[in-house]
């Protein structure tokens, strides 16, 4: 909001980035992390977008939407390969549950 540049190094001490890395390293590191992504539940990801989409809007209260959200996670598909996945001691697999 201070309309000042602010350095990667400063960007991660301060918690503005969470890493940070060389141009060489830039592409390969992005989709790699775009890859984990993928690999994560996408029912909680949209939901997360939902959440942060309704707060920026102004949001200062569970709204409707969120806490219909809230209650379907726990009848989704990933909610329950993330739940069996953990009382199997084994890593989840949502992408293998897309049709």
């Amino acid at each position: 909001m201070g309309a000042r540049v602010i350095e990667a190094d400063e960007a991660l001490r301060i918690g503005l980035a969470t890493r940070v890395f060389g141009a060489a390293d830039l592409e390969r590191e992005t989709m790699a992390f775009a890859h984990r992504l993928c690999e994560l539940s996408q029912f909680t990801i949209r939901a997360t977008k939902a959440v942060i989409r309704d707060i920026l809007d102004g949001a200062v209260a569970e709204t409707e939407a969120s806490q219909r959200l809230f209650e379907e996670q726990f009848q989704s598909a990933d909610y329950i390969e993330g739940r069996n996945a953990f009382l199997e001691k084994r890593a989840p697999n949502f992408a293998g549950r897309r049709a």
